[in-house]
């Protein structure tokens, strides 16, 4: 069973993680209705605490973004256009991670960066819980 949000939060700044000041509901609220979709509650609690990292953080840790980059590079990378039922919140190098909402709960799944093809989704984690703290093992190394 993957650790609380508050858990993996409390893990990542033990690694030198510094979190942004949190997201509103209304932010969280407006993004749900801009891509027609109720995010997971994990994601949704992980953006009560921080929206994203601070500048080296947002970087350095699987490439997650702030609530506020994620409408346009959607729009950028043709996400929706190209997957219907993907929303990306994290790049990471070419890898794309984006939560599937196809099925009866929203899973973590990765494609490439330029991919346009189904064939390319691979599922990562069942959670964003999950997804955060399957990172932690190489996180704050180097």
């Amino acid at each position: 069973m993957p650790k609380s949000i508050d858990e993996v939060v409390r893990a990542l700044m033990s690694k030198g993680w510094r979190p942004n000041p949190p997201a509103s509901s209304i932010q969280i609220i407006n993004l749900e209705r801009h891509f027609g979709v109720l995010f997971p509650h994990d994601f949704r609690e992980f953006f009560g605490i921080s929206n994203g990292g601070g500048p080296r953080a947002a970087i350095s840790y699987r490439g997650l973004m702030n609530l506020a980059e994620l409408p346009l590079f959607n729009q950028q990378y043709r996400v929706p256009q190209n997957f219907p039922g993907l929303v990306a919140f994290a790049n990471e190098g070419f890898l794309v991670y984006a939560f599937d909402f196809r099925g009866e709960s929203a899973v973590v799944s990765s494609l490439g960066l330029s991919s346009s093809l189904w064939d390319d989704v691979v599922q990562e984690s069942a959670s964003f819980a999950e997804w955060l703290e399957e990172g932690l093992a190489g996180y704050g190394r180097g």
